[in-house]
């Protein structure tokens, strides 16, 4: 007589419970996560954060806002991953989900980004860890090609600094070109040295990779800022601009330029010759009757625009404003009329204390923010008009491919409408 044996197995995990980002999560994500969540998004992947890096980076150059790292995005992640809807084709399992949430439980209120509790930086290195290599191909105070290496695989983010002033960000693993910037690094006799920081979940500096001549930079540099428009500040017929509603200031340095404004096309309508002599941006000089003055006379429903100065002096320097847009809708449709839109649309993720509460503190069941759960804003605060269009109307990738709950045709058009319009409350 034969008997049956049978045995039960008891799944256990080897997941570290106190895991590092080098040894343990970034594995884990360039192995799942990268080919979408990367430095360039793909297949309906959100531009507002990468998973190949750490640390928020600066500000997306089309929205304006902080393209954040995975230490940021780190409840989002998971969530994601727990409820196996990420990655979408074959979701994480075993040991790779008890990692992400062993990591995300690191979190404590000590350790705090835009109000709320993030996973505390790593720090160290693991063992027999390999520090990326960097070979020039050429280098020049107009940009650095460049390749970038690592024995171990690791993601690799880099930048290149003089006397500590970033100079050119955004460099990776593979073969690339940076800008060097060197507007913002004082005066130096002759050539200076440039450092390099690579960091593949643990920085590595290297002194001195190449030179760049700064003696012609002034010994105040050169600087203007724009106070507004923002990013893809979306400003209405209907609405009223404030008296300094456009603004420059410069480092404390009599500047002299002409001001223009470029269209999506890159043609240039001289706006005013402006005479610059500020020394802080409260007191910066204005354009604003001007501005108001070029706005009446655009006749296209809606026009992307730059402001640019070609500052007079040797240096010729050309200072170009983020893009932004100009409405001439004659209607100003109600909040009332996309509320609920955006309630059942994007209401469950963009919520107070939601399910974006470290990196997005938004929260779209309300028109206007407050301070729950940290500071968050409601959709017709400050530039999320703005950046609403771009995101919905411009790019069409909100909500994301993904989320059950899509937006019609005729849902589209009303938040169209409303931004148009001027985003009136």
């Amino acid at each position: 007589m034969k008997t049956l044996s049978l045995v039960f197995l008891i799944a256990c995990t080897s997941a570290p419970s106190t895991p590092t980002w080098q040894a343990d999560v970034q594995p884990i994500i360039a192995a799942n996560c990268i080919r979408c969540h990367g430095a360039t998004p793909a297949y309906g992947a959100p531009q507002s954060f990468r998973l190949d890096v750490l640390e928020d980076s600066t500000n997306d150059p089309v929205t304006g806002l902080p393209i954040h790292g995975a230490r940021t995005m780190y409840y989002r992640i998971m969530e994601r991953v727990d409820d196996g809807s990420m990655p979408p084709e074959l979701p994480l399992v075993g040991d790779a989900v008890d990692v992400i949430d062993n990591w995300a439980a690191l979190a404590k209120p000590s350790d705090v980004i835009n109000g709320f509790a993030v996973p505390p930086d790593p720090g160290g290195e693991r063992a027999g860890n390999h520090a990326p290599t960097f070979s020039l191909a050429q280098g020049a105070a107009g940009g650095v090609t460049y390749a970038i290496d690592d024995a171990d695989h690791d993601l690799v983010d880099g930048q290149l600094q003089v006397g500590g002033v970033v100079v050119a960000r955004g460099m990776r693993s593979g073969w690339g070109t940076v800008h060097v910037d060197l507007s913002n690094v004082p005066q130096a006799a002759g050539a200076t040295p440039v450092d390099l920081v690579l960091n593949d979940g643990v920085p590595h500096v290297t002194a001195g990779v190449f030179t760049v001549d700064v003696s012609a930079n002034p010994v105040t540099p050169v600087a203007i800022g724009f106070d507004f428009p923002k990013s893809l500040d979306v400003i209405g017929k209907t609405g009223p601009l404030s008296s300094n509603a456009i603004s420059f200031c410069s480092d404390g340095q009599a500047l002299t330029g002409d001001v223009f404004m470029i269209d999506a096309a890159g043609t240039k309508t001289k706006l005013n010759n402006l005479a610059l002599a500020i020394a802080d941006c409260p007191n910066a000089t204005t354009i604003d009757a001007e501005f108001q003055a070029f706005k009446n006379t655009i006749t296209a429903p809606l026009s992307t625009w730059r402001i640019e100065i070609d500052v007079a002096d040797a240096r010729k320097t050309i200072v170009t404003s983020p893009p932004f847009r100009i409405s001439r809708a004659d209607a100003a449709p109600a909040t009332s009329t996309v509320e609920q839109i955006f309630a059942d649309t994007c209401g469950e993720c963009h919520k107070t204390c939601g399910a974006y509460p470290a990196t997005l503190p938004y929260d779209f069941n309300k028109a206007a923010g407050g301070s729950k759960c940290g500071q968050y804003f409601g959709f017709a605060d400050a530039n999320l008009p703005g950046m609403i269009y771009e995101r919905v109307i411009v790019r069409e990738d909100m909500p994301p491919a993904w989320w059950p709950t899509q937006l019609t045709t005729d849902q589209r058009n009303a938040i169209k409408d409303w931004i148009l319009g001027g985003a009136n409350p």
